[in-house]
C-alpha cells in the first residue's frame, strides 16, 4: 500500500505528539503533564490533539502498541518455544525495553490513568500471545485452553517486565530474557 499525502500528514501528526510526550516525560513525572503541554511542544493545536488522541494516556498507549507491532519478541515457532535458550528477539525486547524504560513512566506515577493503562497492556500482550500461539497449537490439542495460556503467558510476561523495568534488579537483558523465557517455556509445555 502506498501512502498517501494524507496518511503520511496523519502520521507526521501523530509522531509530533508521541515526541512531544516523550520529551515531557523524560523532564517531569506524568501526571505533571498536561495535553496543554503536549501541544504546545508538538506545535500542533488542540483541535488537531483531540483528532488523534482523546487523553495523555491514549498517547502512552499509542506509543507502546506501536513497539508491540514492531517487536516480536515470542518464540515463532514450536522449537523455539520448547528450547532452553531464550530466542534471540527476546532478549532484544528487554533491550531496548531497559532503556526506553527509563524515558517512560512507571505504573504508581500515572495516577488516575495506572487502572486503564494496565488494563490496555494487559490485553495487548494477551491478543499478541493468543496469535502467536494460533499458528503454533492447534487449540483442540491443548491440555489447557488456548485463551486461559494465553492470558497466563501474557500475565507473567507482563509482571516481569514491568517489575524489572520498575525496580531495575541487576539482571542484565540475556539474564533477564532467560528467566522469563524459562518461566513462559514451562507454561507453554504445560499446554502443549
Amino acid at each position: 500500500m502506498i501512502p498517501t499525502a494524507n496518511n503520511r500528514q496523519k502520521q507526521r501528526m501523530r509522531t509530533a505528539i508521541e515526541q512531544a510526550f516523550i520529551s515531557l516525560c523524560r523532564e517531569r513525572s506524568y501526571e505533571a503533564v498536561t495535553v496543554a503541554d503536549i501541544t504546545e511542544r508538538a506545535n500542533v493545536g488542540r483541535t488537531t490533539f483531540y483528532r488523534y488522541y482523546q487523553t495523555k494516556a491514549d498517547v502512552l498507549l499509542g506509543i507502546h502498541a506501536d513497539r508491540f507491532r514492531r517487536m516480536q519478541f515470542a518464540p515463532i515457532n514450536k522449537a523455539e518455544w520448547l528450547t532452553a535458550a531464550p530466542p534471540p528477539q527476546l532478549i532484544t525486547f528487554f533491550e531496548q525495553a531497559q532503556h526506553q524504560g527509563r524515558f517512560m513512566p512507571y505504573l504508581h506515577e500515572l495516577g488516575k490513568d495506572v487502572d486503564r493503562v494496565t488494563r490496555h497492556l494487559d490485553d495487548t500482550m494477551t491478543a499478541y500471545f493468543h496469535d502467536n500461539l494460533t499458528g503454533i497449537l492447534v487449540a483442540d490439542d491443548c491440555r489447557i485452553p488456548l485463551p486461559v495460556l494465553a492470558h497466563t503467558l501474557a500475565g507473567s510476561f507482563t509482571w516481569v517486565l514491568r517489575w524489572w523495568v520498575q525496580d531495575r534488579p541487576a539482571y542484565t537483558p540475556a539474564e533477564i530474557a532467560a528467566h522469563t523465557h524459562s518461566l513462559l517455556r514451562a507454561q507453554f509445555i504445560a499446554a502443549a
